[in-house]
């Protein structure tokens, strides 16, 4: 209900709310407000799927790890003196595995824990 005053501007009607609304939180540069879930609905998961890997050692596919050149294991050549060019005689190359969204999430709810604010306790 609109109280005498509104003058047909609005202005009262945006004044009244504000006084209901709650206080809004001041927050320092280097805090942010965000959801306390991560989910489909609230657009998360199309932002977050593909954006995080971790890089693991996997044996070299074309030398099969033993760091020689495929050419010199396929001939059992014994003049071909060179490293496998794929892993540079390592015998392992880094490949990305990316974090599925379970994990990803879990992280989250984690980190959520860690720095939730405690409640403020009145003192009394």
């Amino acid at each position: 209900m609109l109280e005498p005053g509104y003058g047909g501007n609005g202005l009262r009607l945006i004044e009244l709310l504000e006084e209901a609304a709650p206080p809004t939180p001041k927050l320092s540069a280097d805090h942010a407000v965000l959801p306390l879930r991560l989910t489909a609905e609230n657009g998360a998961k199309g932002l977050m799927i593909g954006e995080f890997f971790v890089s693991t050692r996997v044996v070299c596919d074309a030398c099969e790890g033993t760091g020689d050149h495929p050419e010199r294991r396929a001939t059992a050549a014994k003049d071909v003196d060179e490293d496998c060019p794929d892993c540079a005689g390592e015998g392992w190359t880094v490949g990305k595995v990316e974090v599925d969204w379970t994990t990803i999430k879990a992280i989250w709810r984690k980190a959520v824990e860690h720095f939730t604010a405690a409640p403020e306790v009145p003192h009394g």
